[in-house]
């Protein structure tokens, strides 16, 4: 699974979503969305990150069979150099904010049910996010996008990157003409 699920110790909900982020899923994206935005994804890099990390490549996500059946349409995936060897961001296509927002809720289930710790971010109230003791996840829908950020702790990795990430994401949204 690429977002948040799987079948790991109730502890590790991090380790799930970044594991699954790296290893999970044998299909490619199809990302076939007239707009654009998957592709103008895929050629963008932030122009900002917090200090301590750097984009090593930005590419294609994996996308398994329940990903595709939740309707996720592609996955760009940023993979970062940092001190923090979990650090990534992903940014998951949907066909419309139904589809982005459902997988989000199935997210916030997935936090509850694996006992891990909710955390917030004071300036994005909107973010849901969760630290176990191997590593913390954040995620926020934007449109028909689902934005996840994946680190050891939230306030020092998974919270900043996903601050970065919607800046990065407003700004190729500008650039692509879709205001």
């Amino acid at each position: 699974m690429t977002g948040y699920r799987g079948r790991q110790p109730r502890e590790s909900l991090a380790v799930i979503v970044v594991l699954g982020m790296l290893l999970a899923g044998a299909f490619t994206p199809t990302a076939n969305a007239a707009d654009g935005l998957y592709e103008a994804l895929l050629k963008a890099t932030p122009r900002q990150l917090p200090p301590g990390f750097q984009v090593r490549q930005v590419a294609p996500g994996p996308i398994d069979q329940e990903d595709r059946n939740a309707g996720m349409m592609g996955n760009a995936q940023i993979t970062l150099l940092a001190s923090d060897p979990e650090a990534k961001i992903n940014y998951l296509l949907f066909p419309d904010m139904a589809a982005a927002n459902a997988y989000i809720s199935q997210f916030e289930k997935a936090i509850v049910q694996n006992k891990a710790t909710p955390r917030s971010l004071a300036n994005l109230p909107a973010a849901k996010c969760a630290e176990t003791m191997n590593g913390a996840v954040c995620a926020i829908d934007s449109g028909r996008i689902a934005v996840f950020s994946m680190g050891s702790r939230v306030d020092t990795s998974a919270g900043p990157l996903l601050n970065a990430a919607i800046d990065h994401l407003n700004d190729v949204i500008k650039s692509n003409g879709q205001q």
